[in-house]
């Protein structure tokens, strides 16, 4: 087998490495640098290459190739639609299906976060979520489900089949509705409860202070253990009031 693409991931489980292999060489390497921050905990914030040399520098609209300034426009989803250079032009225009699939209505540059603001891998097509990765031609994670059966028997179930109005950044079944979705939207029965999904959000953000409390601070993993259990009951608490 001469060509492939190999994943590389760190002890959280996330993408640090892809090392892209064509008749045996290597053809091209890119690491992932991660910054642990309230906007960025599911999606890389720099690409180095194999020397540790900065390529890429990611924000939430828009990215630096190099020294090049680009900026995107998001639909409700975070879907890239369209990428423009520092003056204005146009150098990417995308129109995704709703699960996924990608028609390039003009791609000079291309955006390295496509579809509901997964990465996007060009050589196999996958969109890279935190923790698992999503097929758009197949319209279902190519993985299990970490947690088996607890949310349903479909493992490999893209956001409960409702991909216009749910993205499922983590992989894990952490439904969001996003921010500037139409709140009259009628919810479908078989979406997760409130409480549900208030419990996933919760779980990843007490996951998150404990990382910050052990890691950062260094405090002692009793304390952080505790401090973790306040984040996530003020967090439950305030997210049944007013909504995931």
């Amino acid at each position: 087998m001469s060509n492939y693409s190999q994943f590389s991931y760190d002890s959280y489980g996330r993408n640090t490495k892809i090392v892209e292999t064509v008749s045996g060489s290597v053809t091209d390497t890119r690491q992932a640098v991660w910054c642990i921050d309230d906007k960025r905990l599911t999606k890389p914030c720099e690409e180095r290459d194999a020397s540790g040399t900065l390529v890429k520098k990611f924000f939430s609209f828009g990215q630096m190739n190099s020294s090049s300034k680009l900026f995107t426009a998001l639909d409700h989803l975070e879907s890239v639609r369209e990428m423009t250079d520092n003056s204005g032009v146009l150098q990417a225009q995308y129109k995704p299906d709703p699960f996924g699939r990608i028609e390039k209505i003009l791609e000079s540059t291309a955006s390295d976060f496509q579809y509901a603001g997964y990465y996007q891998h060009g050589r196999s097509g996958l969109d890279l979520a935190l923790l698992r990765q999503y097929s758009p031609f197949q319209a279902r994670w190519i993985s299990r489900d970490p947690i088996g059966e607890l949310e349903g028997a479909n493992l490999f179930c893209y956001v409960s089949n409702h991909p216009t109005m749910l993205t499922d950044p983590t992989g894990l079944g952490d439904f969001c509705k996003p921010c500037n979705a139409d709140d009259n939207l009628p919810v479908p029965d078989n979406v997760p409860t409130r409480f549900v999904l208030c419990q996933l959000k919760c779980t990843c953000e007490s996951q998150t202070a404990r990382y910050k409390c052990e890691e950062w601070l260094m405090y002692g993993k009793k304390f952080c253990i505790i401090y973790a259990g306040g984040v996530y009951g003020a967090c439950m608490t305030r997210c049944l009031i007013f909504g995931p």
